[in-house]
């Protein structure tokens, strides 16, 4: 089996993470197929996915959702002219801030 090794950005630099062959080439098409379907019809899809995962897992999607969460209450606050990064940069943790880095790679 050919499998990809990569760093996650919810994890420490020295943890690597295996994805396998049939991930990297199936996981596309499935974003593809997400993309197609309603607002509904994701959130159903993703509360479905969720409640398969475990707690270790639970906490994963728990540290990349908060800064995503966090920067969309700050964007939307008046008067704020300052840069985002910068402040959800000194409220959270650095694994957080990864997290943050992640969330820009995959949504651009």
């Amino acid at each position: 089996m050919n499998e990809k090794s990569v760093t996650s950005t919810r994890m420490s630099t020295e943890d690597r993470v295996v994805l396998s062959d049939s991930y990297i080439s199936e996981h596309e098409e499935c974003v593809q197929l997400f993309s197609q379907w309603s607002e509904l019809e994701q959130v159903n899809f993703v509360e479905k996915l969720l409640a398969k995962m475990c707690h270790s897992q639970l906490g994963q999607v728990d540290c990349f959702l908060r800064p995503m969460l966090q920067r969309d209450f700050i964007s939307a606050l008046p008067g704020i002219h300052t840069d985002t990064d910068d402040i959800i940069e000194s409220f959270c943790p650095s694994n957080h801030k990864k997290a943050v880095d992640l969330y820009y790679v995959l949504t651009v």
